[in-house]
């Protein structure tokens, strides 16, 4: 039977557009202790219905790093919105969305996961010993903070929600895409750059 590792973080971030980068953490953050409750703001996990809010996140998340003109905004945030809709529907994408606490209903912060199968892979540890991971991992995604509430702290809330959640689900990682604004954050977490490369997404 294949022996599940206990290291939790693998984060990979992608290197497949403009501002964007490649990074790892083997075991990152596993001994801290991530204090996510904030008396300020309310983080809840995300229902289908919430499908419109993380579809708008995530069109204004790549139109922030340049990568969505205007006139593909709306088409990018219907097609988002329709496979969201989908993905929450069926428990394959798991969301969380921050609001003030004094204000529930207006949405200011938001990320996902989804769930995604590989194949078994090793783990070299510190130590030098090697485990083989099942091959569960998370992809973070929609990562966004409304302009006027970032540099807030949300999105360190929010990733350590998702790093909280993804130890109870026993992940063998995560992975994401970062921007250069995210980088900082995510290095705090304990990421380093990986080896990973790739083809395609667009024509450099």
């Amino acid at each position: 039977m294949v022996a599940r590792t206990r290291t939790f973080l693998a984060v990979l971030i992608k290197m497949t557009a403009p501002n964007r980068a490649v990074f790892a953490c083997k075991g990152g953050g596993r001994d801290r202790a991530f204090a996510f409750v904030s008396q300020e703001f309310h983080i809840r996990q995300a229902t289908p219905d919430d499908a419109a809010i993380i579809g708008w996140h995530r069109a204004r998340m790549f139109q922030d790093m340049g990568l969505v003109p205007d006139e593909l905004f709306e088409s990018f945030r219907t097609k988002a919105l329709d496979l969201l809709g989908k993905a929450l529907a069926s428990g394959d994408y798991f969301g969380w969305l921050v609001s003030e606490r004094n204000a529930p209903q207006k949405i200011i912060a938001g990320a996902g996961v989804i769930i995604r199968e590989v194949p078994p892979f090793p783990i070299r540890h510190k130590n030098g010993e090697i485990t083989i991971a099942e091959g569960r991992q998370g992809l973070i995604v929609n990562v966004f903070t409304e302009p006027e509430w970032r540099r807030r702290g949300l999105a360190q809330l929010l990733m350590e929600q998702i790093i909280a959640w993804s130890r109870e689900q026993q992940l063998d990682g995560l992975v994401l895409h970062a921007s250069d604004d995210g980088r900082a954050l995510y290095e705090k977490f304990g990421f380093v750059p990986t080896t990973e490369m790739s083809l395609g997404g667009g024509d450099e």
